[in-house]
């Protein structure tokens, strides 16, 4: 896997990527059934899992707790794509296809919007493998360590607004 800058990279972040290398035992890509099977993570409650079927067909398997408090609404089990400002969508699913075709992870900010407020977070994204489906998912953490609120005062379309990709991370693959 790359060497993630630690200097550069929030240490919540640093644990996620740790714990998701901890899970792959042999393994290129921990299985989604070896992921969670391991001992929750630390911030488990800030952690997605993403059913990705084909390019702009995205699925929340899993949407943590803390996910919920930041965007106000239960997400487990609805479309993703559908949480994101238009113009954010094209990048979130050219990220995430890539992703999940290389296999790849990737470090990225987004800005999520919920009511006047602006929240500006680091996030991590890694693959996983699923069996059932024969199709790699992705597990997601967005970092409170990380995260920046402001006011805005005008409410916008879709709780992520803004996506951008910083950092490809090489599990064995290689990167887009």
């Amino acid at each position: 896997m790359d060497v993630l800058l630690a200097s550069a990279v929030p240490a919540d972040i640093m644990a996620f990527a740790e714990h998701w290398r901890n899970a792959r035992a042999n393994n290129l890509v921990p299985s989604l059934s070896d992921y969670l099977d391991r001992p929750p993570f630390a911030h488990q409650r800030d952690t997605a899992i993403v059913d990705v079927a084909a390019p702009g067909q995205m699925r929340f398997r899993l949407f943590g707790t803390g996910l919920n408090d930041l965007s106000g609404d239960e997400l487990t089990g609805r479309d993703v794509l559908a949480h994101f400002h238009p113009s954010a969508r094209a990048e979130a699913e050219r990220v995430t296809w890539a992703a999940v075709t290389t296999p790849c992870g990737y470090l990225l900010s987004r800005k999520m919007r919920r009511g006047v407020f602006a929240i500006t977070a680091s996030g991590i994204g890694l693959p996983l493998w699923h069996q059932q489906s024969a199709r790699y998912c992705i597990v997601g953490f967005t970092s409170a360590i990380s995260s920046q609120t402001e006011v805005v005062g005008s409410v916008e379309e879709g709780f992520v607004t803004e996506v951008k990709l910083v950092q490809w991370i090489d599990v064995g693959s290689r990167t887009p």
